[in-house]
């Protein structure tokens, strides 16, 4: 079929930001802190294969067996610095485990596809939040790539949540990242970046998404930026925590200069919400 229509593909890597949070047997144990999809280029162009050339080549055990990275990683901002094999090696000589992209996978996207013949597995949501969240996974997953670009599909917003989550696992506490809130008390993963929707955002039943979970405490975690805090903004933070404590959530909301300036005391007042709590 892919042979008559003539489709072409674009390789797409699977690509793991980390961070630390112990170790086992003298092995680093992580945990991902976002996820990222990379398009495959050749001499600053999209690099796009026929169908021969997908048939025959395995890129996703290609991918795990290569142990392939990016330096100077950054999910946050799309930037990447050399590409190279063997991240252990290089792990071990930087010594910034945040800064190294793993390419944990790699698929083929068509460069044409029907949005019809795209599944969506059912997490639960709401109906019509549901269809936002489809039309938006579909869009992130399945959109062929128009230029060399980082897609971020999932994990911490910005460095201050990472920063408090590398605290946080230091102190083996381990919270959930990004999970949406609902009108019902129920919690689900916001996969995909749903929040950076604007439709979705405004979804019925949708109380809101926390940067981080304890699911077992019920404790939701907002690192706020300087811009929030103010005006209208404070008013419907306000009124989110008031949902949440009537759901039985507490809520602990951390101003972004508090975590650089002092990251032990953001993360002595996430402590202290889960002591509470137990």
């Amino acid at each position: 079929m892919f042979r008559a229509q003539g489709t072409r593909f674009q390789a797409v890597s699977v690509v793991a930001s980390l961070v630390a949070i112990g170790e086992l047997d003298g092995h680093l144990l992580t945990t991902p802190f976002a996820i990222t999809l990379l398009p495959a280029s050749k001499r600053g162009e999209l690099e796009v294969v026929d169908i021969e050339t997908a048939a025959h080549l395995d890129i996703s055990a290609a991918a795990r067996e290569s142990e392939a990275f990016y330096t100077d990683f950054n999910p946050f901002t799309g930037e990447w610095g050399l590409y190279g094999m063997k991240t252990p090696e290089l792990v071990e000589g930087r010594g910034f485990l945040d800064e190294i992209g793993i390419v944990v996978d790699a698929y083929y996207l068509a460069t044409e596809y029907d949005a019809d013949d795209v599944l969506a597995p059912d997490i639960g949501l709401p109906e019509r939040a549901r269809e936002r969240y489809i039309r938006h996974r579909r869009d992130l997953l399945f959109k062929p790539f128009r230029r060399i670009e980082a897609r971020r599909v999932w994990g911490a917003h910005s460095p201050i949540e990472l920063f408090l989550l590398q605290e946080l696992a230091r102190r083996e506490l381990h919270p959930q990242l990004q999970m949406l809130i609902m009108d019902d008390g129920s919690t689900f993963p916001s996969l995909y970046h749903l929040w950076g929707d604007l439709d979705f955002r405004y979804s019925r039943g949708l109380v809101s998404e926390a940067d981080m979970y304890f699911s077992h405490e019920r404790v939701a975690v907002f690192c706020d930026g300087r811009n929030f805090h103010r005006g209208k903004r404070r008013q419907k933070d306000e009124a989110i925590n008031d949902k949440l404590e009537r759901l039985g959530i507490t809520s602990v909301r951390l101003k972004g200069s508090l975590i650089v300036r002092d990251l032990g005391r953001a993360a002595d007042l996430v402590l202290v919400a889960l002591q509470n709590r137990r």
